[in-house]
């Protein structure tokens, strides 16, 4: 992301993972996640987790493609 959308989406500039889930701020943002939320919906499982290999297929209520 730059600067202006990581002031915006409240990311750290210099972090590329602000919640430190695993996945890089500008990917949660480009699929609908939190990129400030290590548990984008609540399910107690860090989002990074959720989807290891970054495909979108075991995402479960942010990303539609599960």
């Amino acid at each position: 992301m730059i600067n202006w959308e990581e002031i915006i989406k409240n990311t750290g500039r210099n972090d590329p993972d602000s919640d430190d889930d695993g996945l890089w701020d500008g990917w949660e943002v480009q699929y609908g996640l939190n990129a400030t939320n290590s548990d984008s919906d609540g399910d107690t499982l860090p989002d990074g987790q959720e989807d290891a290999d970054n495909d979108l297929f075991r995402m479960t209520r942010h990303g539609s493609r599960s």
